[in-house]
């Protein structure tokens, strides 16, 4: 979670959408990453690219961390994010609230349907995000062992 102790600042601030992807990882290799392996999967991330500032994630960047999990565990995921008509296993939820001063606050989520909350990167008890925003965008995701 991003409240999680000794957890990357960077990621306890921006990074619901890269611990949603660490998620499916682990969902898929049928393992759990500890804090210390998360927060070198995230450095190793910015240093090839696929991750930028305030956890910004660039095309490509959940195969591309499923590929530097995978020389932590040797357990070799295959990620990427297909169109809704195909075959799908995993769906990353954007929600967005406005804030008091009028910005939007965005964060995203794993769902096990359209509806139905899996995983919230915040906390087990949920972001206010989610609690009082609304989901804006749904992202579908393959996800497999190679």
């Amino acid at each position: 979670y991003q409240t999680t102790k000794n957890l990357h600042p960077d990621l306890k601030s921006w990074g619901c959408y890269f611990l949603t992807a660490i998620r499916i990882y682990e969902k898929t290799a049928e393992l759990s990453l500890s804090v210390k392996n998360v927060n070198a999967i995230y450095k190793l991330s910015i240093r090839t690219g696929y991750v930028g500032n305030e956890v910004w994630m660039k095309e490509g960047a959940l195969n591309g961390i499923c590929q530097i999990a995978s020389g932590i565990t040797g357990v070799h995921v295959y990620m990427r994010i297909v169109s809704s008509q195909s075959n799908y296993n995993n769906i990353i939820a954007k929600y967005s609230r406005m804030l008091p001063s009028g910005e939007y606050n965005s964060h995203f989520c794993l769902m096990k349907s359209a509806k139905v909350m899996d995983y919230d990167p915040w906390s087990d008890r949920g972001s206010k995000t989610v609690r009082e925003g609304k989901i804006v965008d749904y992202r579908y995701v393959w996800s497999e062992v190679v």
